[in-house]
């Protein structure tokens, strides 16, 4: 019975294996966020990659957090590159600059290194999983921070380039969530 099963599950991620596509690399994505750090902060992110040459590509965000007394932005700029290991699958690096500002004026500085795995496991269901160190230097240096989160994520094609998103990270101290519509070109 087990067998059973087990062959009937891998024929039916077989079967949409099959009409799977390589990961889209171009995108704009807007979310609805909640950061979960000393005080809960809620907000929006928006965010795009666009492929610029072969396995190279651009990517950006912006993130606007408040919580009840303070007002948040993160800012990123940077580039990646992604290496297919099958038609379903990339692994993937990227390194962005980091600003972070507060309603105080106060920016820290920084920069973030992220690398992971993309898989398309359906034509409507992808997945991704990765790791991400960020430093940050804050003008008060008792607030430097360094921070490894641990980053999973999926996303579903509503329609051919339109998908539902959604995006969880965490360093233990800091918990991050982001859900919204993914916008393919």
């Amino acid at each position: 019975m087990k067998k059973l099963l087990l062959a009937v599950v891998l024929s039916v991620v077989g079967m949409g294996a099959a009409f799977a596509a390589s990961p889209s690399w171009n995108y704009v994505e807007g979310n609805y966020t909640h950061r979960q750090e000393f005080s809960p902060q809620n907000g929006f992110n928006l965010q795009g990659s666009w492929n610029v040459v072969s396995n190279l590509y651009v990517v950006g965000s912006t993130t606007e957090l408040v919580d009840h007394t303070d007002h948040f932005n993160d800012t990123r700029l940077g580039a990646g590159m992604f290496l297919p290991v099958t038609s379903m699958v990339d692994l993937y690096g990227q390194v962005e600059g980091v600003a972070d500002t507060t309603n105080t004026s106060t920016t820290a500085w920084g920069e973030a290194v992220q690398g992971g795995v993309r898989v398309q496991l359906f034509s409507s269901l992808g997945v991704f999983g990765g790791v991400e160190y960020q430093h940050l230097d804050h003008p008060v240096q008792t607030l430097d921070k360094n921070e490894v989160f641990g980053v999973v994520g999926a996303n579903y094609s509503l329609m051919k380039n339109l998908s539902l998103v959604g995006e969880f990270k965490t360093s233990g101290q800091t918990k991050e969530a982001f859900g919204g519509v993914r916008l393919d070109f």
